[in-house]
């Protein structure tokens, strides 16, 4: 099995919801601040003056770019405490004598 180091995943994290933003500004002509941002301030705007159809991709990718970075932390925190574990079972293992 390939571990990536935490680092590497957080990067993709942030690469994949940039790539969501990008790829929502170029759809609906809205700003990526919606993605990115909590967006609260622009929403009643947002709503009184664009369709349906982008209020719908606005959900769905804000709720795809929210999910991406749990989920990664997620990760991260499953491979430190394993990491942890592991380090902490080789130091717990008896060390055996060369038989003679």
């Amino acid at each position: 099995m390939d571990h990536h180091p935490p680092v590497v995943l957080l990067c993709a994290a942030g690469v994949a919801v940039g790539g969501l933003a990008v790829g929502f500004r170029a759809v609906t002509a809205q700003p990526v601040d919606l993605v990115l941002f909590s967006g609260e301030t622009a929403l009643p705007q947002i709503v009184a003056e664009t369709s349906a159809g982008v209020l719908a991709l606005l959900v769905l990718v804000k709720g795809a770019a929210e999910t991406i970075p749990i989920a990664v932390i997620a990760s991260v925190i499953g491979w430190l405490v394993a990491t942890a574990l592991k380090q902490r079972e080789t130091r717990h293992q008896p060390s055996r004598a060369p038989a003679s």
